[in-house]
């Protein structure tokens, strides 16, 4: 330590007798000005000292200052998968005394201590959170504070999504996969009908419908990443666990005598849309996750159904034609005038950057065409299918730039505005396509094989692969 060195300096000079002039000016340089730079609190290499007293006093008053900071154990990089926990022990100390030694974190993720008694701090990924991450971690203490840079990978592990005829006709379950054929789950298991099922925008969690309890209604699972982390839920509406042989992690939103159907995630992962039938009348509503309280949002006389969901927007149908909104049911605008209750539109989608919204048009009960409007006032509609068949089951890419659909038996790629239309299948009968997260490959259904309807992956190199077995009808559902 610097402060010994000079006073065993110091110690060396009085036993050797040296003269040091008693009222004369001393200036002691410190031999390692870089070291003296780098303590905080210390502006100066040099101090000048009028006698060997006040040395030895300057000395003993200077010590305090000179306090070294924490020392922080090496921390390893981590590499982990999507939907992974992540976790770090972090271990400093200080032999100068600067009492509790705190730790921060620079970075992308929400550490949090998981294990006081180890000091391990953890967070948590998603499906979303596959790349490179630089995190600072900082441990800090009175006497100043040190830090280190951990480099964080988390590996693209993309989930397909997907509903299987269990028992056909009366049992309907749920499953979750990793879009390399891996990892196959049943979120549900052979206890009623379970359908419209939607990853929430993290990935974490599946909303659904079931009619498990004799009715329709309204549920929301984990997805099987986190089940062996909370086995069952506790139900805020009737303190009743819910949940199957498999235990199935799920939670009962709504109780009543209505159908609830086609849920959809706010992307905050806070809410659901859907639609609700209120004695016939369907009507667009939204449930509250965060205090668990469902509002009307159309509250309308006509037939409110089909919502989507954007970041900022709703887009659904009444009686036939496009409209949009805000969360809050304010800002209705109708954005189509051409549909009927008889020839409705239908299945309407935000592009991801909310400029245009796309809907299935029914012109005859032989031919659907896929509209593109401008999503501020629906302006500009443009049919980029225009032909005589049934075009049906759009989804958009991530980015905007493509929409990929069914049309009859087979499935189609297209810009926004009709070009560059692409044919993706030749082979069976293929249906409910959907692009992935990273707009490299997509999925879709198909029954190819033997007739029984599974899910199918086709990557941009038109390589194509079956991702579920021949067992059971299954019908692709997305994925995150």
């Amino acid at each position: 330590m610097l402060i010994q060195k000079i006073k065993e300096f110091y110690q060396t000079i009085k036993e050797r007798g040296r003269d040091i002039a008693v009222g004369g000016a001393i200036t002691i340089v410190s031999l390692l000005p870089g070291c003296i730079d780098s303590h905080a609190g210390v502006n100066a290499t040099r101090t000048e000292i009028d006698s060997p007293t006040s040395l030895e006093q300057s000395i003993t008053d200077e010590t305090e200052t000179f306090k070294e900071m924490p020392v922080l154990t090496y921390i390893e990089d981590i590499n982990a998968k999507e939907g992974d926990k992540i976790s770090m022990m972090l271990l400093a100390t200080d032999t100068n005394g600067g009492g509790t030694i705190n730790y921060s974190f620079t970075g992308p993720f929400n550490f949090q201590l998981s294990d006081p008694v180890n000091n391990i701090y953890t967070a948590q990924t998603d499906f979303n959170s596959a790349g490179d991450y630089l995190i600072t971690v900082t441990a800090t203490n009175t006497n100043g504070s040190t830090n280190q840079d951990v480099n964080i990978t988390i590996h693209d592990l993309e989930k397909v999504l997907y509903e299987i005829e269990s028992v056909p006709g009366s049992n309907r379950d749920i499953g979750i996969m990793n879009s390399n054929n891996s990892g196959k789950e049943l979120l549900t298991y052979v206890r009623g009908i379970n359908k419209d099922s939607k990853f929430s925008p993290d990935g974490r969690k599946i909303a659904y419908v079931s009619n498990r309890e004799g009715q329709w209604e309204l549920y929301v699972s984990l997805s099987k990443d986190q089940a062996d982390e909370q086995p069952i839920w506790l139900s805020r509406l009737n303190s009743n666990i819910l949940g199957d042989s498999q235990g199935d992690n799920l939670e009962r939103l709504t109780q009543d005598i209505h159908v609830e159907s086609k849920p959809q995630w706010k992307p905050t992962n806070d809410a659901l849309v859907y639609q609700k039938e209120i004695t016939g009348n369907p009507e667009i509503c939204t449930f509250d996750l965060i205090n668990y309280i469902e509002t009307n949002l159309t509250n309308n006389p006509g037939d409110d159904t089909d919502p989507a969901c954007s970041d900022n927007y709703i887009v659904w149908i009444r009686d036939g034609n496009v409209f949009r909104m805000n969360y809050n049911g304010t800002g209705q605008t109708q954005l189509t005038f051409d549909g009927t209750t008889a020839l409705p539109y239908s299945k309407p989608k935000i592009s991801p950057d909310e400029t245009k919204v796309l809907a299935v048009k029914q012109n005859t009960t032989t031919d659907k065409d896929l509209i593109v409007m401008n999503a501020s006032d629906g302006s500009a509609a443009q049919d980029i299918s225009n032909n005589a068949d049934l075009d049906d089951n759009a989804s958009w890419k991530s980015d905007s730039s493509s929409i990929i659909y069914q049309s009859n038996n087979d499935i189609y790629t297209a810009n926004p505005d009709g070009t560059n239309k692409v044919q993706r299948t030749t082979t069976g009968d293929n249906k409910n396509p959907s692009w992935g997260p990273s707009g490299n490959s997509f999925t879709f259904s198909s029954s190819r094989i033997g007739g029984i309807w599974q899910v199918f992956k086709t990557t941009n190199n038109g390589s194509t692969y079956a991702l579920t077995k021949y067992t059971e009808d299954k019908e692709s559902k997305g994925w995150k």
